[in-house]
């Protein structure tokens, strides 16, 4: 990897490695083993086995009777060892070389994991976090499956290359270094071996297959991440829909799609494996034919085996670091795929981020206004120059045919979406200078399929009030008619209420929903037919329960069923994104058309 796709590379990764700070010393004990690692490998195996060899099988063969000098190159100056002594002592040099390069080994890896787990963990805590902070219309692009895989698969290979490009860009270089160190030496001691230097030119020959190998699998592991999202967004997307899948036969159907989709992933994963795998045997033998040139001249010229060997291990250490930045290169270039796919999470805007310094929201009355406001999901408006005010306490129903615009009318109040021009204002202040956190804290949303989420029961009704003692939470669930199925149940309140609230029926997770509103008691009420899953004996209670919900709550009822808008003081008829009604129920049955329609059709 030359320098300047290191310098790309360090570059495109550069803004994650400010993860490493909080594990610094890790980073830097991970970074003086390998350069330990480095040093023994490239320089200490080559030199000792330069220097013990000839001692043991060359023409200076040690013999019992023999007295011998330590070498100069041993911090002992002027000490003898008897020949027996001698040869333990050069044999235990070995061992120990190999001890140190263990140990530093292990040490590097060690180290080096521990900072790569803590950077992975910082990563996914970062896209999670960026995916709280992402409007709703963000997730109408991807599917959830999708998103899963690159917060936990993605991650992961970015994870690897980061590690690696920080380990080994310098622990490879520094070993390769050494090895050279350890040539040289040989040479300098020895000009009868300068031929050796004729075995390194080779090397950047190695240059072209790792760019060509790594271009290409970039763009395998791009698709092959891609793959990996749309079969966990397939998987997903079935494991939660159990009874819809038996109830339609679609069981061989699905099994086909995911079967399709495996075996494409297949064929992708054995693509970059080809391409990651591939370029350590052609390494390999490019290095090979470097090292047979050096043998070729060695057998040529006048030198012991005893040295050749020692050449040859040199050599040897100098081209297993290009070979191990060839893989760096690979694992950069899956690494790099998955960035890409990361990013566009990271760098997705936030439609209407917190201002720098927000108004409060305190004692809030519920008045809310909207003024000229239109919205879109993408390009067709939604809604069309809005214009309404809603006063403090008021309760007003929204009706009109499917898809006329109730639902994003409400949904705009929270926040959860950007307008596409206009502004809402609560209380006279425009919801874009309030903090988003602020402003949710003062509204309670009760909706048509509420979300039960794998927790307690009683976790679940403090949702919107998470410290409210138990016995406020036991009143809300009375006053929604909660209390009687909740004190049936296994563990009461304790129980758990399964993936999604899968011991739960849809009237029973709707009275959750109703007594999370009763809890959080917040001055502005949404609800989006909080009634439909209910039989009619348990709707009349529950109706009866709302009246007392919605008082001096300023209430928004999305109403599919008329028998909801009784307690409206208000209604607002919608149609084509614009609202066309706004009264009482007598005069609009009388004077607008889309109303009475829907009124007689109801």
């Amino acid at each position: 990897m030359n320098s300047r796709a290191s310098n790309s590379v360090i570059t495109r990764f550069k803004p994650y490695f400010r993860y490493l700070l909080p594990v610094k010393w890790h980073f830097i004990a991970a970074l003086i083993a390998g350069i330990v690692y480095g040093v023994s490998s490239g320089f200490g195996l080559p030199f000792l086995v330069n220097q013990v060899f000839p001692v043991l099988f060359g023409d200076a063969k040690v013999k019992e009777t023999v007295a011998i000098d330590l070498p100069a190159w041993v911090p002992l100056e002027g000490l003898t060892l008897s020949a027996e002594a001698y040869l333990a002592f050069a044999v235990a040099l070995l061992p120990i070389a190999f001890l140190i390069r263990g140990v530093s080994g292990f040490s590097n890896v060690y180290f080096i994991n521990y900072c790569g787990l803590y950077i992975l963990e910082r990563i996914r805590l970062m896209v999670f976090k960026k995916l709280q902070e992402l409007d709703l219309k963000f997730y109408f692009k991807y599917q959830s499956g999708d998103l899963v895989s690159r917060i936990v698969t993605d991650t992961a290979s970015v994870q690897g290359a980061i590690i690696m490009v920080a380990n080994d860009l310098v622990k490879q270089p520094i070993t390769f270094l050494a090895a050279m160190g350890a040539l040289i030496w040989m040479v300098v001691n020895n000009p009868n071996l300068t031929f050796i230097l004729v075995g390194l030119i080779i090397i950047p020959i190695c240059v072209f297959p790792i760019r060509y190998v790594g271009k290409r699998l970039y763009q395998r592991a791009g698709q092959m991440q891609k793959e990996m999202g749309n079969i966990t967004g397939l998987l997903t997307e079935n494991l939660l829909s159990p009874q819809e899948i038996r109830a339609y036969n679609l069981e061989e159907a699905e099994y086909s799609k995911f079967d399709n989709k495996v075996k494409q992933l297949f064929s992708f994963r054995m693509k970059v494996v080809k391409y990651a795998q591939i370029l350590t045997p052609i390494i390999e033998f490019i290095s090979v034919l470097g090292i047979s040139i050096s043998v070729y001249l060695a057998a040529k010229s006048d030198v012991s085996i005893e040295e050749v060997i020692a050449v040859i291990f040199a050599l040897y250490m100098c081209y297993e670091p290009v070979k191990k930045l060839g893989a760096i290169h690979n694992k950069v270039k899956e690494g790099t795929a998955s960035l890409d796919r990361l990013e566009k999470i990271l760098n997705h805007p936030v439609a209407t981020p917190d201002v720098a310094n927000p108004l409060p929201l305190n004692n809030c009355l519920g008045k809310i206004e909207f003024d000229s406001v239109s919205f879109a999901y993408d390009q067709e408006l939604v809604l069309k120059n809005i214009s309404v005010v809603i006063e403090p306490g008021e309760v007003v129903a929204l009706v009109g045919p499917s898809g006329a615009g109730k639902s994003s009318f409400v949904k705009l109040i929270p926040r959860f979406f950007s307008l596409k021009s206009g502004a809402i204002k609560v209380d006279g202040v425009d919801i874009t200078q309030i903090a988003a956190k602020n402003l949710r804290e003062h509204i309670a949303i009760v909706s048509q399929d509420p979300v039960v989420f794998n927790d307690t029961i009683l976790n679940n009704i403090r949702l919107g009030a998470p410290d409210v003692a138990e016995d406020k939470v036991i009143a809300a669930a009375k006053s929604s008619y909660a209390h009687e199925f909740i004190m049936q149940m296994e563990d009461g309140y304790q129980t758990v209420a399964g993936e999604k609230g899968a011991r739960l029926s849809g009237g029973q997770k709707q009275r959750i929903a109703i007594a999370r509103a009763f809890l959080k008691d917040a001055p502005i009420l949404i609800m989006d037919e909080a009634t439909s899953a209910l039989d009619s004996e348990k709707e009349a209670q529950i109706q009866a329960a709302l009246k007392e919900l919605v008082k001096g709550k300023t209430t928004l009822i999305i109403a599919h069923r008329f028998s909801t808008i009784k307690m409206a003081d208000r209604i607002l008829v919608f149609d084509k994104g614009r609202i066309v009604g706004d009264g009482t129920h007598d005069s609009l049955y009388t004077a607008n058309g889309v109303y009475t329609t829907l009124f007689d059709n109801a």
